[in-house]
Protein backbone atom coordinates (compact mmCIF):
# COMPACT_ATOMS: atom_id res chain seq x y z
CA UNK A 1 0.00 0.00 0.00
CA UNK A 2 2.40 2.41 0.79
CA UNK A 3 4.25 2.61 -2.83
CA UNK A 4 1.15 3.86 -3.79
CA UNK A 5 1.56 6.90 -1.63
CA UNK A 6 5.62 6.72 -2.27
CA UNK A 7 4.69 6.78 -6.13
CA UNK A 8 2.17 9.43 -6.48
CA UNK A 9 4.30 11.12 -3.83
CA UNK A 10 7.21 11.02 -6.04
CA UNK A 11 5.18 12.49 -9.35
CA UNK A 12 4.07 15.03 -7.60
CA UNK A 13 7.15 16.13 -6.79
CA UNK A 14 9.24 15.82 -9.72
CA UNK A 15 6.35 17.63 -11.22
CA UNK A 16 6.29 20.65 -9.39
CA UNK A 17 10.43 20.79 -9.59
CA UNK A 18 9.77 20.62 -13.37
CA UNK A 19 6.73 23.41 -13.48
CA UNK A 20 8.18 25.88 -11.27
CA UNK A 21 12.06 24.75 -11.56
CA UNK A 22 12.26 23.53 -15.25
CA UNK A 23 14.63 25.97 -16.67
CA UNK A 24 16.75 26.06 -13.82
CA UNK A 25 17.13 22.09 -13.52
CA UNK A 26 17.50 21.94 -17.83
CA UNK A 27 21.19 21.69 -17.75
CA UNK A 28 21.29 19.04 -14.79
CA UNK A 29 18.73 16.93 -15.95
CA UNK A 30 20.66 16.65 -19.24
CA UNK A 31 23.56 15.95 -17.43
CA UNK A 32 22.00 13.40 -15.56
CA UNK A 33 20.65 11.64 -18.28
CA UNK A 34 24.21 11.78 -20.27
CA UNK A 35 25.44 10.32 -17.66
CA UNK A 36 23.14 7.61 -17.30
CA UNK A 37 23.52 6.69 -20.98
CA UNK A 38 27.05 6.64 -20.86
CA UNK A 39 27.51 5.00 -17.66
CA UNK A 40 24.52 1.97 -18.93
CA UNK A 41 26.29 2.07 -22.40
CA UNK A 42 30.16 1.48 -20.69
CA UNK A 43 28.79 -1.52 -18.83
CA UNK A 44 26.96 -3.21 -21.37
CA UNK A 45 30.07 -3.13 -23.46
CA UNK A 46 32.90 -3.98 -20.61
CA UNK A 47 30.71 -5.84 -18.23
CA UNK A 48 29.72 -5.22 -14.75
CA UNK A 49 32.96 -6.23 -12.44
CA UNK A 50 33.99 -3.75 -10.03
CA UNK A 51 36.77 -2.18 -11.92
CA UNK A 52 34.47 -1.59 -14.60
CA UNK A 53 31.75 0.01 -12.86
CA UNK A 54 34.73 2.60 -11.96
CA UNK A 55 35.17 3.33 -15.54
CA UNK A 56 31.73 3.65 -16.23
CA UNK A 57 31.13 6.13 -13.37
CA UNK A 58 33.91 7.99 -14.67
CA UNK A 59 33.44 7.55 -18.18
CA UNK A 60 29.49 8.92 -17.23
CA UNK A 61 30.56 12.21 -15.45
CA UNK A 62 33.09 13.65 -18.04
CA UNK A 63 29.89 13.08 -20.50
CA UNK A 64 28.28 14.90 -18.06
CA UNK A 65 30.39 17.83 -17.69
CA UNK A 66 30.33 18.15 -21.15
CA UNK A 67 26.91 18.35 -21.37
CA UNK A 68 26.97 22.48 -21.27
CA UNK A 69 28.79 22.22 -24.64
CA UNK A 70 26.66 19.52 -26.49
CA UNK A 71 23.76 22.26 -25.58
CA UNK A 72 25.34 24.67 -27.39
CA UNK A 73 26.46 22.44 -30.06
CA UNK A 74 23.11 21.68 -30.58
CA UNK A 75 21.37 24.74 -30.71
CA UNK A 76 23.86 26.42 -32.86
CA UNK A 77 23.21 23.48 -35.06
CA UNK A 78 19.62 23.28 -34.84
CA UNK A 79 19.54 27.16 -35.67
CA UNK A 80 21.84 26.33 -38.63
CA UNK A 81 19.27 24.20 -39.73
CA UNK A 82 16.17 26.60 -39.76
CA UNK A 83 18.71 29.06 -41.13
CA UNK A 84 19.15 27.00 -44.39
CA UNK A 85 15.90 25.95 -44.58
CA UNK A 86 14.91 29.69 -44.45
CA UNK A 87 17.60 30.56 -47.02
CA UNK A 88 16.41 28.21 -49.43
CA UNK A 89 12.53 29.27 -49.12
CA UNK A 90 14.29 33.22 -49.55
CA UNK A 91 15.64 31.80 -52.72
CA UNK A 92 12.38 32.95 -55.74
CA UNK A 93 12.25 35.97 -53.93
CA UNK A 94 15.73 37.41 -54.76
CA UNK A 95 15.23 39.48 -57.58
CA UNK A 96 17.75 38.43 -60.69
CA UNK A 97 19.27 41.80 -60.69
CA UNK A 98 20.65 41.10 -57.43
CA UNK A 99 21.19 37.35 -58.01
CA UNK A 100 25.21 38.30 -57.29
CA UNK A 101 24.51 39.50 -54.03
CA UNK A 102 22.24 35.95 -52.84
CA UNK A 103 24.90 34.47 -51.23
CA UNK A 104 25.35 37.63 -48.84
CA UNK A 105 21.42 37.55 -48.61
CA UNK A 106 21.57 33.92 -47.57
CA UNK A 107 24.45 34.29 -44.83
CA UNK A 108 22.48 37.30 -43.70
CA UNK A 109 19.35 34.97 -43.43
CA UNK A 110 21.17 32.64 -42.17
CA UNK A 111 22.52 34.53 -38.87
CA UNK A 112 19.73 36.04 -38.23
CA UNK A 113 17.94 32.81 -37.68
CA UNK A 114 20.58 31.33 -35.70
CA UNK A 115 20.16 34.10 -33.30
CA UNK A 116 16.16 34.04 -33.16
CA UNK A 117 16.64 30.62 -32.41
CA UNK A 118 19.13 30.58 -29.81
CA UNK A 119 17.25 33.57 -27.94
CA UNK A 120 13.87 31.71 -28.13
CA UNK A 121 15.17 28.70 -26.89
CA UNK A 122 15.55 29.84 -23.49
CA UNK A 123 11.32 30.51 -23.95
CA UNK A 124 10.57 27.19 -25.32
CA UNK A 125 12.65 25.52 -22.64
CA UNK A 126 9.99 27.07 -20.03
CA UNK A 127 7.09 26.32 -21.89
CA UNK A 128 8.02 22.61 -22.43
CA UNK A 129 8.75 22.08 -18.67
CA UNK A 130 5.92 23.61 -17.19
CA UNK A 131 3.81 21.77 -19.76
CA UNK A 132 5.61 18.47 -18.61
CA UNK A 133 5.55 19.41 -15.26
CA UNK A 134 1.85 20.53 -14.66
CA UNK A 135 0.87 17.10 -16.55
CA UNK A 136 2.80 15.22 -13.89
CA UNK A 137 1.89 17.87 -10.36
CA UNK A 138 -1.69 18.03 -11.61
CA UNK A 139 -2.63 14.96 -12.53
CA UNK A 140 -2.13 12.63 -9.81
CA UNK A 141 -3.27 15.22 -7.05
CA UNK A 142 -6.76 15.72 -9.13
CA UNK A 143 -6.99 11.79 -8.97
CA UNK A 144 -6.55 11.48 -5.53
CA UNK A 145 -8.74 13.91 -4.55
CA UNK A 146 -11.32 12.70 -7.12
CA UNK A 147 -10.76 9.11 -6.08
CA UNK A 148 -10.01 8.92 -2.94
CA UNK A 149 -12.30 5.36 -1.90
CA UNK A 150 -10.90 3.65 -4.48
CA UNK A 151 -7.32 4.26 -4.13
CA UNK A 152 -6.43 1.08 -2.69
CA UNK A 153 -8.11 -1.10 -5.29
CA UNK A 154 -5.07 -0.09 -7.46
CA UNK A 155 -2.15 -1.99 -5.27
CA UNK A 156 -1.54 -4.70 -7.31
CA UNK A 157 0.81 -7.86 -5.97
CA UNK A 158 4.30 -5.95 -6.96
CA UNK A 159 5.14 -2.31 -6.93
CA UNK A 160 5.31 -2.72 -10.60
CA UNK A 161 2.15 -3.66 -10.74
CA UNK A 162 0.97 -0.75 -8.69
CA UNK A 163 2.26 1.72 -10.75
CA UNK A 164 1.13 0.38 -13.72
CA UNK A 165 -2.33 0.24 -12.35
CA UNK A 166 -1.70 4.22 -11.73
CA UNK A 167 -0.43 5.23 -15.05
CA UNK A 168 -3.11 3.74 -16.35
CA UNK A 169 -5.88 5.49 -14.03
CA UNK A 170 -3.94 8.60 -13.99
CA UNK A 171 -3.32 8.94 -17.57
CA UNK A 172 -5.42 7.37 -19.57
CA UNK A 173 -8.93 6.61 -17.77
CA UNK A 174 -8.98 9.61 -15.76
CA UNK A 175 -8.60 12.19 -19.05
CA UNK A 176 -11.25 9.64 -20.72
CA UNK A 177 -13.62 10.13 -18.27
CA UNK A 178 -12.79 13.40 -17.55
CA UNK A 179 -11.59 15.70 -20.37
CA UNK A 180 -12.98 19.23 -19.48
CA UNK A 181 -11.82 18.85 -15.76
CA UNK A 182 -8.47 17.65 -16.36
CA UNK A 183 -7.70 20.20 -19.48
CA UNK A 184 -8.81 23.33 -17.48
CA UNK A 185 -7.08 22.50 -14.33
CA UNK A 186 -3.56 21.31 -16.29
CA UNK A 187 -3.87 24.52 -18.26
CA UNK A 188 -4.14 26.60 -15.62
CA UNK A 189 -1.42 25.05 -13.79
CA UNK A 190 0.76 24.93 -17.25
CA UNK A 191 0.16 29.27 -17.49
CA UNK A 192 0.93 29.37 -13.73
CA UNK A 193 4.26 27.61 -13.76
CA UNK A 194 5.26 29.73 -17.39
CA UNK A 195 4.95 33.20 -15.48
CA UNK A 196 6.81 31.54 -12.13
CA UNK A 197 9.33 30.43 -14.46
CA UNK A 198 9.72 33.85 -16.69
CA UNK A 199 10.25 35.60 -13.37
CA UNK A 200 12.09 33.63 -11.32
CA UNK A 201 14.37 31.02 -13.17
CA UNK A 202 17.34 32.76 -14.36
CA UNK A 203 18.58 32.85 -17.81
CA UNK A 204 20.94 30.38 -19.06
CA UNK A 205 24.18 30.47 -21.61
CA UNK A 206 21.89 28.39 -24.19
CA UNK A 207 19.35 31.70 -24.21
Amino acid sequence: MIELFVYLGVLTIIGGLLLFKGRDLFKPMVSLTCFIITFNSVLQKIGTEKNNLIIAALSGLVVAMLAGFVIKCGVFLLGAGAGVVAAIMAKPFIPKEYDEFKYVVYSIILVIVIMLFVKSLDLLITVSTAANGGALFVMPSLYMATNYKNLMSQVGKTPWDTMRNMNNRIFYDMVKDRPVLVAAAVSAIILAGIIVQIKTNRKHIYG
